[in-house]
Protein backbone atom coordinates (compact mmCIF):
# COMPACT_ATOMS: atom_id res chain seq x y z
CA UNK A 1 0.00 0.00 0.00
CA UNK A 2 1.62 3.52 -0.75
CA UNK A 3 1.41 5.96 1.65
CA UNK A 4 -1.21 7.94 -0.65
CA UNK A 5 -3.12 5.24 -0.61
CA UNK A 6 -2.97 4.99 3.39
CA UNK A 7 -4.22 8.30 3.80
CA UNK A 8 -6.79 8.17 2.09
CA UNK A 9 -7.86 5.07 3.87
CA UNK A 10 -7.73 6.82 6.96
CA UNK A 11 -9.55 9.83 5.82
CA UNK A 12 -12.32 7.86 4.85
CA UNK A 13 -12.35 5.82 7.77
CA UNK A 14 -12.33 8.56 9.88
CA UNK A 15 -15.24 10.33 8.33
CA UNK A 16 -17.08 6.94 8.99
CA UNK A 17 -16.63 6.56 12.52
CA UNK A 18 -17.68 10.39 13.01
CA UNK A 19 -21.02 8.82 11.63
CA UNK A 20 -21.23 6.46 14.66
CA UNK A 21 -20.23 2.67 15.16
CA UNK A 22 -23.56 1.59 13.94
CA UNK A 23 -23.21 2.83 10.57
CA UNK A 24 -20.01 1.88 9.47
CA UNK A 25 -20.21 -0.41 6.13
CA UNK A 26 -18.84 -3.42 6.01
CA UNK A 27 -16.96 -1.74 2.36
CA UNK A 28 -15.74 0.92 5.23
CA UNK A 29 -13.82 -1.77 7.11
CA UNK A 30 -10.53 -2.09 7.17
CA UNK A 31 -9.32 -5.94 7.37
CA UNK A 32 -6.86 -6.64 10.20
CA UNK A 33 -5.63 -10.35 10.42
CA UNK A 34 -5.14 -11.08 13.96
CA UNK A 35 -2.81 -14.46 15.11
CA UNK A 36 -3.97 -16.15 18.25
CA UNK A 37 -2.82 -18.64 20.28
CA UNK A 38 -5.48 -20.81 20.68
CA UNK A 39 -7.11 -22.79 23.96
CA UNK A 40 -9.55 -21.97 25.68
CA UNK A 41 -9.38 -18.93 26.98
CA UNK A 42 -8.04 -17.54 23.44
CA UNK A 43 -11.01 -18.74 21.71
CA UNK A 44 -13.06 -17.61 24.26
CA UNK A 45 -11.76 -14.21 23.47
CA UNK A 46 -12.55 -14.47 19.74
CA UNK A 47 -16.24 -15.32 20.53
CA UNK A 48 -16.55 -12.15 22.69
CA UNK A 49 -14.58 -9.69 20.02
CA UNK A 50 -17.25 -11.02 17.73
CA UNK A 51 -20.07 -10.75 20.19
CA UNK A 52 -19.12 -7.18 21.18
CA UNK A 53 -18.14 -5.80 17.87
CA UNK A 54 -14.79 -3.47 19.79
CA UNK A 55 -13.04 -3.91 16.15
CA UNK A 56 -15.51 -2.83 13.78
CA UNK A 57 -16.43 0.00 16.94
CA UNK A 58 -13.18 0.88 15.42
CA UNK A 59 -13.73 0.27 11.72
CA UNK A 60 -12.00 -3.02 11.97
CA UNK A 61 -13.02 -6.18 10.30
CA UNK A 62 -11.01 -8.71 11.86
CA UNK A 63 -10.19 -11.98 10.36
CA UNK A 64 -9.06 -14.41 13.32
CA UNK A 65 -6.59 -16.97 12.70
CA UNK A 66 -5.25 -19.34 15.44
CA UNK A 67 -1.82 -20.81 15.47
CA UNK A 68 -1.27 -22.97 18.10
CA UNK A 69 2.56 -23.40 17.23
CA UNK A 70 4.72 -20.02 18.39
CA UNK A 71 7.34 -20.21 15.83
CA UNK A 72 4.94 -21.13 13.03
CA UNK A 73 3.00 -17.94 14.28
CA UNK A 74 6.07 -15.84 14.62
CA UNK A 75 6.60 -16.85 11.12
CA UNK A 76 3.32 -15.84 10.14
CA UNK A 77 3.87 -12.61 11.31
CA UNK A 78 6.56 -11.94 9.78
CA UNK A 79 5.76 -13.37 6.02
CA UNK A 80 2.64 -10.89 6.34
CA UNK A 81 -0.09 -13.39 6.51
CA UNK A 82 -1.10 -12.03 9.76
CA UNK A 83 -0.96 -8.42 10.97
CA UNK A 84 -0.20 -9.17 14.69
CA UNK A 85 -0.90 -11.26 17.87
CA UNK A 86 -2.52 -9.07 20.19
CA UNK A 87 -1.16 -11.86 23.14
CA UNK A 88 0.63 -14.93 23.40
CA UNK A 89 4.14 -16.96 25.19
CA UNK A 90 6.94 -14.14 23.49
CA UNK A 91 10.32 -16.09 24.34
CA UNK A 92 10.57 -17.02 20.54
CA UNK A 93 9.89 -13.35 19.49
CA UNK A 94 13.15 -12.24 21.48
CA UNK A 95 14.78 -15.11 20.62
CA UNK A 96 14.05 -14.47 16.60
CA UNK A 97 15.23 -10.71 17.41
CA UNK A 98 18.34 -11.86 18.80
CA UNK A 99 19.15 -13.72 15.77
CA UNK A 100 18.28 -10.64 13.44
CA UNK A 101 14.45 -10.96 12.40
CA UNK A 102 12.49 -7.54 11.94
CA UNK A 103 9.50 -7.93 15.20
CA UNK A 104 8.62 -5.74 18.02
CA UNK A 105 7.27 -6.43 21.19
CA UNK A 106 4.33 -3.53 20.97
CA UNK A 107 2.23 -4.00 24.11
CA UNK A 108 1.31 -6.49 27.07
CA UNK A 109 -1.47 -9.22 27.11
CA UNK A 110 -2.05 -11.60 29.91
CA UNK A 111 1.16 -10.33 32.23
CA UNK A 112 0.51 -12.92 34.85
CA UNK A 113 0.80 -16.40 35.01
CA UNK A 114 -3.31 -17.90 34.70
CA UNK A 115 -1.12 -21.44 35.88
CA UNK A 116 -0.49 -23.60 39.17
CA UNK A 117 1.82 -26.41 39.38
CA UNK A 118 -0.30 -29.66 39.92
CA UNK A 119 0.37 -33.02 41.44
CA UNK A 120 -1.46 -36.32 42.01
CA UNK A 121 1.73 -37.46 43.45
CA UNK A 122 0.64 -37.29 47.55
CA UNK A 123 4.26 -36.86 48.89
CA UNK A 124 4.88 -34.14 46.28
CA UNK A 125 3.81 -31.44 48.58
CA UNK A 126 6.15 -28.52 48.37
CA UNK A 127 8.66 -27.68 45.21
CA UNK A 128 11.82 -29.34 46.54
CA UNK A 129 10.26 -32.52 46.70
CA UNK A 130 10.41 -32.12 42.82
CA UNK A 131 14.06 -33.22 43.13
CA UNK A 132 14.46 -36.41 41.57
CA UNK A 133 10.98 -36.44 40.50
CA UNK A 134 9.55 -35.40 36.76
CA UNK A 135 7.62 -32.67 35.79
CA UNK A 136 5.52 -32.40 32.34
CA UNK A 137 6.02 -29.44 30.85
CA UNK A 138 6.83 -28.54 26.91
CA UNK A 139 9.94 -28.13 25.04
CA UNK A 140 13.27 -27.08 27.05
CA UNK A 141 12.95 -23.19 26.44
CA UNK A 142 9.37 -23.24 25.31
CA UNK A 143 7.24 -21.39 28.02
CA UNK A 144 5.95 -24.04 29.95
CA UNK A 145 9.24 -25.32 31.13
CA UNK A 146 10.79 -21.89 30.73
CA UNK A 147 8.68 -20.10 33.56
CA UNK A 148 8.82 -23.83 35.67
CA UNK A 149 11.97 -23.68 36.19
CA UNK A 150 12.04 -19.84 36.55
CA UNK A 151 9.62 -20.75 39.93
CA UNK A 152 11.87 -23.55 40.95
CA UNK A 153 15.16 -21.50 40.50
CA UNK A 154 13.39 -18.97 43.29
CA UNK A 155 12.00 -21.02 45.56
CA UNK A 156 16.05 -22.76 45.96
CA UNK A 157 15.14 -26.08 43.99
CA UNK A 158 17.78 -27.47 42.12
CA UNK A 159 16.39 -27.95 38.66
CA UNK A 160 18.62 -29.88 37.22
CA UNK A 161 18.01 -32.34 39.48
CA UNK A 162 14.37 -32.62 37.88
CA UNK A 163 13.55 -34.96 35.20
CA UNK A 164 11.34 -32.47 32.80
CA UNK A 165 9.49 -34.62 30.54
CA UNK A 166 8.06 -32.95 26.91
CA UNK A 167 4.25 -33.74 27.42
CA UNK A 168 3.06 -30.62 24.82
CA UNK A 169 0.05 -28.03 26.30
CA UNK A 170 -0.78 -27.68 29.54
CA UNK A 171 -4.27 -29.04 28.76
CA UNK A 172 -2.05 -32.54 27.77
CA UNK A 173 0.30 -31.82 31.02
CA UNK A 174 -2.95 -31.68 32.99
CA UNK A 175 -3.97 -34.95 31.66
CA UNK A 176 -0.69 -36.42 32.52
CA UNK A 177 -0.35 -35.15 36.20
CA UNK A 178 -3.74 -36.89 36.44
CA UNK A 179 -2.99 -40.30 35.05
CA UNK A 180 0.11 -39.93 37.14
CA UNK A 181 2.51 -40.48 34.19
CA UNK A 182 4.16 -37.45 35.63
CA UNK A 183 4.84 -36.30 39.11
CA UNK A 184 3.60 -32.77 38.66
CA UNK A 185 3.32 -30.02 35.96
CA UNK A 186 1.68 -26.59 35.26
CA UNK A 187 -2.00 -26.19 33.94
CA UNK A 188 -4.50 -23.20 33.39
CA UNK A 189 -6.39 -22.12 36.74
CA UNK A 190 -9.87 -23.39 34.87
CA UNK A 191 -9.10 -26.87 36.93
CA UNK A 192 -8.14 -24.87 40.12
CA UNK A 193 -11.75 -25.82 41.33
CA UNK A 194 -11.41 -29.29 40.35
CA UNK A 195 -8.75 -30.72 42.28
CA UNK A 196 -11.00 -33.40 44.21
CA UNK A 197 -12.46 -34.23 41.21
CA UNK A 198 -9.40 -35.00 39.20
CA UNK A 199 -7.42 -36.31 41.97
CA UNK A 200 -4.93 -33.56 41.69
CA UNK A 201 -3.50 -31.09 44.62
CA UNK A 202 -1.66 -27.59 43.79
CA UNK A 203 2.01 -27.25 44.94
CA UNK A 204 2.12 -23.74 43.43
CA UNK A 205 0.88 -20.93 42.12
CA UNK A 206 2.82 -19.05 39.20
CA UNK A 207 0.98 -15.57 39.21
CA UNK A 208 1.75 -15.04 42.87
CA UNK A 209 5.73 -17.11 43.36
CA UNK A 210 6.65 -14.85 39.70
CA UNK A 211 4.90 -12.56 39.24
CA UNK A 212 7.52 -10.65 37.63
CA UNK A 213 7.05 -13.36 34.54
CA UNK A 214 5.82 -11.92 31.57
CA UNK A 215 3.31 -14.53 30.48
CA UNK A 216 2.15 -12.90 27.23
CA UNK A 217 2.44 -9.91 25.07
CA UNK A 218 1.69 -8.22 21.73
CA UNK A 219 4.34 -8.53 18.96
CA UNK A 220 3.95 -7.21 15.14
CA UNK A 221 6.67 -7.45 12.46
CA UNK A 222 8.43 -4.03 12.00
CA UNK A 223 7.22 -3.27 8.56
CA UNK A 224 3.89 -3.58 9.46
CA UNK A 225 4.44 -0.74 12.10
CA UNK A 226 6.19 1.24 9.38
CA UNK A 227 3.08 0.60 6.83
CA UNK A 228 -0.27 0.43 9.20
CA UNK A 229 0.40 1.84 12.40
CA UNK A 230 -2.52 3.08 13.05
CA UNK A 231 -4.83 0.00 12.46
CA UNK A 232 -2.31 -1.88 14.60
CA UNK A 233 -3.25 0.86 17.70
CA UNK A 234 -6.91 0.34 16.76
CA UNK A 235 -6.45 -3.16 17.40
CA UNK A 236 -4.75 -2.81 20.52
CA UNK A 237 -7.31 -0.23 22.01
CA UNK A 238 -10.27 -3.37 20.86
CA UNK A 239 -8.24 -5.92 22.82
CA UNK A 240 -7.93 -3.15 25.77
CA UNK A 241 -11.17 -2.63 25.92
CA UNK A 242 -11.96 -6.19 26.03
CA UNK A 243 -9.56 -6.98 28.84
CA UNK A 244 -11.26 -4.07 30.74
CA UNK A 245 -14.89 -5.98 30.50
CA UNK A 246 -13.40 -9.40 30.97
CA UNK A 247 -11.67 -7.82 34.39
CA UNK A 248 -15.22 -6.33 35.35
CA UNK A 249 -17.45 -7.32 37.81
CA UNK A 250 -20.42 -7.47 35.51
CA UNK A 251 -18.87 -9.48 32.84
CA UNK A 252 -18.83 -13.05 33.80
CA UNK A 253 -22.38 -14.48 32.20
CA UNK A 254 -21.01 -13.66 29.06
CA UNK A 255 -17.53 -14.85 29.96
CA UNK A 256 -19.47 -18.09 30.79
CA UNK A 257 -21.46 -18.31 27.62
CA UNK A 258 -19.05 -17.18 25.06
CA UNK A 259 -16.34 -20.13 26.70
CA UNK A 260 -18.99 -22.91 26.36
CA UNK A 261 -20.27 -21.70 22.88
CA UNK A 262 -16.41 -21.37 21.67
CA UNK A 263 -14.90 -23.85 23.67
CA UNK A 264 -17.52 -26.09 24.72
CA UNK A 265 -15.86 -26.59 28.11
CA UNK A 266 -17.68 -27.00 31.19
CA UNK A 267 -19.54 -23.85 33.38
CA UNK A 268 -17.61 -24.72 36.48
CA UNK A 269 -14.44 -24.23 34.58
CA UNK A 270 -15.44 -21.48 33.22
CA UNK A 271 -16.18 -19.54 36.36
CA UNK A 272 -13.34 -20.35 37.71
CA UNK A 273 -11.26 -18.81 35.02
CA UNK A 274 -13.57 -15.94 35.01
CA UNK A 275 -12.78 -15.85 38.96
CA UNK A 276 -9.42 -15.39 38.19
CA UNK A 277 -9.29 -13.02 35.40
CA UNK A 278 -12.15 -10.72 37.95
CA UNK A 279 -9.57 -11.17 41.38
CA UNK A 280 -5.85 -11.16 39.81
CA UNK A 281 -6.57 -8.84 37.16
CA UNK A 282 -3.92 -10.05 35.08
CA UNK A 283 -4.67 -8.24 31.46
CA UNK A 284 -2.94 -4.90 30.89
CA UNK A 285 -2.03 -3.12 27.98
CA UNK A 286 1.26 -1.86 29.01
CA UNK A 287 4.23 -4.39 29.37
CA UNK A 288 6.58 -2.86 32.43
CA UNK A 289 10.57 -2.75 31.05
CA UNK A 290 11.28 -4.77 34.12
CA UNK A 291 9.43 -8.11 33.13
CA UNK A 292 11.18 -7.50 29.43
CA UNK A 293 14.48 -7.27 31.28
CA UNK A 294 13.88 -10.28 34.02
CA UNK A 295 12.74 -12.61 30.85
CA UNK A 296 15.93 -11.53 28.80
CA UNK A 297 18.06 -12.27 31.98
CA UNK A 298 16.56 -15.77 32.56
CA UNK A 299 16.75 -16.81 28.96
CA UNK A 300 20.42 -16.01 29.38
CA UNK A 301 21.27 -17.97 32.26
CA UNK A 302 19.30 -20.69 30.29
CA UNK A 303 21.18 -20.41 27.34
CA UNK A 304 17.88 -19.59 25.38
CA UNK A 305 19.54 -16.13 24.56
CA UNK A 306 23.27 -15.83 23.76
CA UNK A 307 22.87 -12.02 24.37
CA UNK A 308 21.39 -9.00 25.45
CA UNK A 309 19.16 -6.86 23.18
CA UNK A 310 18.77 -3.05 23.87
CA UNK A 311 15.21 -2.39 24.83
CA UNK A 312 14.83 -0.11 21.96
CA UNK A 313 15.23 -3.02 19.11
CA UNK A 314 13.28 -5.59 21.39
CA UNK A 315 9.62 -2.96 21.75
CA UNK A 316 7.75 -0.32 20.41
CA UNK A 317 5.24 0.39 23.47
CA UNK A 318 4.44 3.65 21.96
CA UNK A 319 1.35 1.98 20.11
CA UNK A 320 0.30 0.34 23.13
CA UNK A 321 0.42 3.81 25.00
CA UNK A 322 -1.75 5.32 21.80
CA UNK A 323 -4.24 2.37 22.47
CA UNK A 324 -4.57 3.27 25.73
CA UNK A 325 -5.23 6.85 25.05
CA UNK A 326 -7.38 6.04 22.25
CA UNK A 327 -9.57 4.03 24.98
CA UNK A 328 -9.93 7.06 27.11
Amino acid sequence: MTRRSLLATGGALGAAMALGPGRLRAQELQKVTIGMPGGNVAMTQIELMKRKGYLKDLGLEPDFIVVTDGTKLVSAIMSGDVDLCPGAGFGQVLTAIEKGASLKVIGGCCVLIPQALFSANEEVKTLKDLEGRTVGTGAPGALLHNMTVAMLRKNGVDWNKVRFVNVGSSAQVFRAVAAGTVDAGPSLVDVYDQQEKYGVHVVADYWTEIPQYPYQAAFTATRTIESDREKLVKTLAAFGRLYDFLQSDGSEAEFVDAWAAASGGGEAEAKTQWNFLNKAKPFDLILKQDSIDYLQALNLELGIQQKQVPLDVLTDFTLATEAKALIG
